[in-house]
């Protein structure tokens, strides 16, 4: 875990560990690091599995980022707060992966995500159970925001879902999906089985 007295994610290119400092060896590179000020998660270059927090998450973007979640459920979650994700440099993050259940790539079931700055992001999941389960690309509960120049772009399939795949989904009463951005938003649902493909 990243923490105020391990906030560098140091990696030596099979292994990540949580450290102090961010003093490198030769091999070793950081691709995440945690601001505990700003409360906020930088990720440069980080390539692994779920990021996943108990209130707020803020991650910023710089360069490229993937998260894979094979064997897990969810890219990035927040389990009781809102999630940002930003970017001033045209970072990316793609999320991949296949699950036998309900997965998401960015998952906030209590509360909102914001894609803003000029973050681009990119989900690629399927849900391939033979059970009722779908796959979402954002999953929240009180809003999902894209907005200035932030792009989104999200391919989703539930091959034995009745409800079929959602790009963007919002489950509480009275939320709102706002897309205000100078970027780009593409959602494709459209190799689904299901009788639904949702937005």
């Amino acid at each position: 875990d990243l923490t105020v007295d391990t906030p560098y994610l140091i990696s030596d290119g099979l292994f990540y560990e949580a450290a102090a400092t961010d003093a490198l060896e030769e091999g070793e590179s950081c691709p995440a690091y945690f601001d505990a000020a700003a409360n906020e998660v930088t990720l440069q270059g980080f390539n692994g599995f779920t990021i996943y927090s108990e209130g707020d998450l803020n991650v910023k973007l710089v360069g490229d980022n993937t998260i894979t979640i094979n064997g897990y459920t969810k890219g990035l979650e927040s389990a009781n707060g809102n999630i940002t994700v930003t970017s001033d440099s045209y970072g990316t993050l793609t999320i991949d992966g296949n699950w036998t259940g309900e997965c998401a790539g960015i998952y906030a079931p209590n509360g909102s995500v914001t894609l803003a700055g000029n973050a681009v992001v990119t989900v690629n999941l399927e849900s391939n159970n033979n059970s009722n389960y779908t796959a979402y690309g954002i999953l929240a509960e009180t809003g999902i925001t894209i907005t200035y120049s932030s792009s989104f772009t999200a391919t989703c399939t539930a091959s034995q879902s009745d409800e079929g795949a959602n790009g963007l989904r919002v489950n509480g009463e009275g939320a709102d999906i706002v897309i205000n951005t100078f970027g780009d938003v593409t959602i494709d649902t459209s190799r689904n089985s299901g009788t639904y493909a949702g937005s």
